[in-house]
């Protein structure tokens, strides 16, 4: 009995064992599920501290933490409402106890204040963090001021005087970089302005400086305060931005020299005034205040003005000017750097006196070119904005697709209706069998739906093509250069079919068409691309027999495919252009001081030398952009629409066009309520403003870098337009 009953034991003492074994290690798998979650740590930052620029690229930076076991990450990137599109996705290698920080380009392209879902998955696809939707601060329109600050102590930054529109986005921002700034030109490119004191200048790395660079000469603005000056001559890359040679330090008494420069009239802009039309007119504010002196009665801060002021003291550089001077001693003082500029400001703003002057959120405004017009205005009406993306499509776009004329359409809206209708019946009660209408009706149907599809496949069927037009930026460094390019492509379909895109630029990112700020059609962002570094591959869905516009922002450093070089005297100026490509330069232009001039053409690997008297034409620029320019609203559209003359959407000359839209700022007779939109770095109106001559030039069929497109095309061509500023009085 004894051992019967201890066999009966036996099993029952198993399954309690086994039951133990398997609730500890369900735990052992809870704990260790807990651990890896714990293990990651997954932050995300959108645009500058929140502030994300209208029609540009911004950065959306990522910080991942992982303690747990490495593993192959995959950061993700989708649009909320209104900014649908592309999945964008960033490989991410994440060994055990490392940190890193990813910076992904994204284009706004709406104007609404959307949001962007970020996460993190394995190679698998499984979840690892998802911070959830990531809602902007707010959105900034072109026309305002967005200024990046990397200041001493993180409890300080500039602020900007309020303008007088109430509506938030109008407001000029100031964001911190609450990481460190990107390494990526592009996506500083929606900042206006960026404050860098200079004590924070030796934290950058060199990629993080030459982003710096590079963003600066495509028409970014750099303002510099000098708080030691061994900071700025210690650095390299700091020294040749400031142009000044810093050679102490002394103190002095501001007085009210800063105060009148605040007060005195701001330089008329071209391109701020177009940037503002249609979104604020120039009534006139309580305060009387003007467009071209807001703060003509800004009143004096007697406290500042007999405080004592440390500043820098040094030797300004040919190619620089003091903007306010005191006691001989120049205190601010600016530069141009290729289409950009470099403001310094020989004092700190971050310690006191400074910290406490009460005029220095004006002080802010003027420094970072606030528009007048935002502080004498009082209206707040916003009119729609065309994306200029349209205009390049009119220019490239496959002439293989035809419209439908408006008359041809209705001529088969009639007969269609006629065949159904009195045809029809009179058919049959001729015939006298009324009832079979239930079978002739189908019958038209179909056959009409046949019809309209044989008409459709007349007018849209043909064969895959890829076309390019590039605009490209070149900045000449010794005997390099470094070439900024707006690639625009456009895609004919003639099937249902996805295809696939690839840069091979050091820094490059991709998008679709925009094509304003109210549109919300996002049916051509079907597609996935993957960052790797700063560049990519893509692969977008193309639907049937339809054109699709798609643009590449790249940069890269090499050869230079020309070299210019001006001289001034009086009213003369001396051109001199090596060509050294091996295709000719034509439709050389010039513009300077509001002119433009007709220079002719320059044979492949060859030099020329152009002066006034020998130009073939001149006018004056306002002239010449609205000749061609005035009616690019109507075409772009007509050509988004699917009816009307096949010629209407459509742009034929393709240098001038490319030209005028590289200074639309100075278009005149505009259209209030429509206006164009430009992402930045693509109009240089503002460069010309300033103390420079633009050489454009024209080369047909070429490009300057390898195709995009991985897939081959029956038809295509690529042309290049190449722009290049030049410092008058220079030997650049």
């Amino acid at each position: 009995m004894a051992g019967h009953c201890n066999s009966g034991r036996q099993p029952l003492v198993g399954k309690r064992r086994i039951n133990l074994l398997l609730r500890a290690l369900f735990a052992a798998l809870a704990l260790l599920a807990v651990n890896l979650r714990a293990s990651i740590q997954f932050d995300v930052n959108v645009g500058i501290e929140g502030y994300i620029p209208e029609a540009s690229w911004f950065p959306i930076v990522c910080e991942v933490n992982n303690d747990g076991p490495a593993f192959q990450a995959v950061i993700e990137v989708t649009g909320g409402s209104f900014n649908q599109g592309y999945v964008r996705q960033v490989p991410v290698e994440l060994p055990t106890n490392t940190r890193k920080l990813i910076t992904i380009p994204v284009f706004c392209s709406s104007y609404y204040n959307s949001s962007w879902d970020v996460k993190l998955k394995d190679s698998s696809g499984r979840l690892r963090a998802d911070p959830g939707p990531q809602q902007p601060r707010g959105l900034v329109r072109r026309g305002t001021v967005l200024m990046g600050a990397l200041s001493r102590v993180s409890s300080w930054m500039p602020t900007f005087q309020k303008v007088t529109q109430d509506r938030s986005e109008y407001q000029p921002s100031v964001g911190r970089f609450l990481t460190a700034i990107p390494d990526n030109a592009i996506v500083l490119e929606g900042m206006d302005a960026l404050y860098l004191n200079s004590e924070r200048a030796a934290v950058l790395k060199e990629q993080q400086a030459r982003a710096i660079e590079s963003w600066v000469r495509s028409g970014g603005h750099l303002i510099v305060a000098v708080e030691q000056v061994g900071d700025v001559n210690n650095i390299a890359w700091l020294r040749r931005l400031v142009p000044v040679d810093l050679t102490g330090a002394k103190t002095i008494q501001p007085g009210i020299a800063l105060d009148e420069w605040l007060r005195a009239p701001l330089s008329k802009s071209i391109a701020q005034e177009a940037s503002l039309r249609g979104r604020g007119t120039s009534r006139q504010s309580r305060t009387n205040a003007t467009a071209d002196s807001p703060f003509a009665n800004l009143p004096t801060d007697n406290n500042f003005a007999s405080a004592q002021l440390p500043i820098a003291t040094g030797t300004l550089r040919p190619e620089s000017h003091a903007l306010v001077t005191i006691d001989n001693s120049p205190v601010i003082v600016s530069s141009l750097n290729g289409n950009g500029r470099v403001t310094v400001l020989l004092f700190s703003p971050e310690r006191e006196p400074v910290k406490s002057w009460r005029n220095q959120p004006t002080f802010w405004s003027r420094v970072a070119d606030v528009p007048g017009r935002l502080y004498a205005g009082s209206e707040n009406y916003y009119n729609s904005g065309l994306g200029t993306d349209g205009i390049f499509g009119a220019m490239i776009d496959s002439r293989q697709v035809r419209k439908l004329p408006i008359p041809w359409l209705l001529l088969m809206l009639i007969i269609y209706l006629a065949v159904i209708g009195p045809i029809d019946q009179l058919w049959l009660r001729k015939i006298g069998k009324p009832m079979l209408t239930w079978i002739t009706f189908p019958c038209y149907v179909a056959l009409f739906s046949g019809l309209i599809y044989l008409v459709g496949y007349k007018l849209r069927a043909g064969e895959t093509e890829w076309n390019e037009l590039h605009i490209v930026d070149v900045f000449q460094i010794g005997q390099k250069c470094e070439q900024r390019g707006h690639s625009y492509g456009s895609i004919y379909s003639p099937v249902n079919q996805r295809y696939t895109f690839e840069s091979t630029a050091k820094t490059a990112a991709f998008r679709s068409e925009f094509a304003g700020n109210w549109n919300t059609d996002r049916n051509n962002d079907r597609g996935q691309i993957t960052q790797s570094e700063n560049s990519f591959k893509a692969e977008v869905f193309v639907p049937v027999w339809t054109c699709q516009l798609y643009v590449n922002d790249w940069l890269q450093a090499g050869e230079a495919p020309f070299f210019a070089t001006i001289q001034q005297s009086g009213d003369g100026w001396t051109v001199n252009v090596q060509n050294k490509l091996g295709k000719p330069l034509s439709n050389i232009r010039l513009t300077i001081k509001g002119q433009i001039y007709d220079l002719g053409e320059v044979p492949a690997n060859q030099s020329r030398q152009f002066t006034k008297a020998t130009a073939t034409s001149a006018s004056p620029l306002g002239d010449f952009v609205s000749r061609t320019a005035n009616m690019f609203e109507n075409i772009v559209q007509s050509r988004r629409s699917a009816f009307g003359g096949s010629e209407s959407g459509r742009i034929n000359n393709l240098p001038d066009a490319s030209e005028a839209l590289s200074f639309l700022a100075y278009r005149r007779n505009v259209n209030e309520y429509y206006n164009f939109v430009a992402p930045p770095a693509l109009d240089l109106s503002a460069a010309a403003e300033q103390d420079n001559a633009i050489l454009v030039a024209w080369t047909a069929n070429h490009s300057p870098t390898r195709p995009l497109n991985q897939f081959n095309a029956r038809h295509s061509f690529a042309h290049t337009l190449w722009r290049m500023t030049l410092p008058l009085n220079s030997t650049h």
